[in-house]
């Protein structure tokens, strides 16, 4: 009987020690469990990081780039105003009469030699049309083609060059033939 009791305790013993086993295993199994999920969880982390990170990248570039724009035409603004400026002064400081005489005179200078040729020869030409011609060419000559940031200049600029008058840009363009001869103004002033 006694050694029944102590192979009873002894199995008791075993089943326990067993048990014990059993559970200390599930517990660290399931704790294991729970490092990968935290692992799992933690590199979504890291990823949502890098790509905010990346987002923000670009959102620090393109504000870069917008405000690079609004600096560029604000100053084009302001070198536009001053224009205006400096030409309202002229306008208020010199009288029609004086500004229609000093433009013939200026036209007389630069065409007299052309004029006297045509006189001269004595051809059946009138001489507006072969001054007209010829100031188109020396003009054409003369001017530097300007450096343009905004295509919708060049394309005026280059439709004058093909021959088109304002109003003809102006039109084709959809745009008022003031803002064409201000364009152009500008774009000979630079050249």
């Amino acid at each position: 009987m006694n050694a029944t009791v102590i192979l009873i305790v002894l199995i008791m013993c075993f089943l326990t020690i067993t048990l014990f086993a059993l559970v200390s295993m599930f517990i660290l199994r399931g704790k294991e469990q729970n490092r990968e999920e935290v692992r799992a969880v933690a590199d979504v982390v890291a990823e949502l990081d890098k790509s905010l990170d990346a987002a923000i990248s670009e959102i620090n570039k393109m504000g870069s780039l917008v405000q690079k724009d609004i600096t560029d035409k604000h100053n084009e603004i302001l070198f536009l105003y001053n224009l205006i400026l400096d030409k309202q002064k002229e306008i208020e400081n010199v009288k029609d009469g004086d500004i229609i005489s000093e433009m013939v005179e200026q036209y007389l200078q630069t065409h007299s030699a052309q004029l006297q040729l045509l006189t001269d020869e004595n051809k059946n030409i009138t001489a507006p049309e072969i001054v007209e011609a010829e100031e188109v060419e020396e003009v054409k000559k003369a001017r530097k083609r300007p450096v343009f940031t905004n295509p919708k200049h060049e394309e005026i600029w280059n439709r004058r060059e093909l021959g088109q008058t304002n109003a003809e840009i102006a039109k084709d363009m959809n745009i008022g033939q003031g803002e064409v001869k201000l364009i152009l103004d500008l774009a000979d002033r630079a050249s």
